[in-house]
C-alpha cells in the first residue's frame, strides 16, 4: 500500500462515497488517499489510466478484454479492498417502474452467493 500510494493516482472526487470508501482503505493502512486527478464519472477513470495519467481503482467489470494489450496493467494487492455493500430500501405502497424492478433484480442476483 505503501508503494501505491507512492504513484500518481486517479480517482473520483472527494465528494462521491466512492473516494469515501477508498480513502477509508487508505486510511486502514495509515494513509492519506491524495489523488493527482479527479474523474468527473468511474467511466472515466480508465481511459486516464490508459493514458497515462495515474492508477485507479475500477471494478473488474470495466476492464477491456483486450486490456494486456491496451497496456493496462491489473495489480495484485497484497490487502484485499474491501468488500462493498448496498443497502435496497423501496416503499411498500408504491409499484416500482419496469426500470426500477431491472434494478433491484440485478441488485438482488449480486448479492446471492455463487454456486
Amino acid at each position: 500500500m505503501h508503494e501505491l500510494a507512492g504513484c500518481p493516482f486517479v480517482s473520483l472526487g472527494a465528494q462521491t462515497k466512492t473516494f469515501e470508501f477508498y480513502a477509508g482503505f487508505f486510511s486502514q493502512h495509515g494513509l492519506a488517499l491524495a489523488p493527482d486527478v479527479e474523474a468527473a464519472t468511474a467511466d472515466q477513470i480508465l481511459p486516464m489510466v490508459e493514458n497515462d495519467l495515474g492508477i485507479g481503482f475500477v471494478p473488474e467489470d470495466f476492464l477491456p478484454g483486450d486490456a494486456a494489450q491496451r497496456g493496462i496493467r491489473v495489480i495484485e494487492l497484497l490487502e484485499p479492498v474491501p468488500p462493498r455493500s448496498v443497502c435496497l430500501v423501496k416503499r411498500r405502497d408504491q409499484t416500482l417502474s419496469l426500470a426500477a424492478k431491472a434494478l433491484e433484480q440485478m441488485i438482488r442476483a449480486a448479492g446471492e452467493p455463487a454456486v
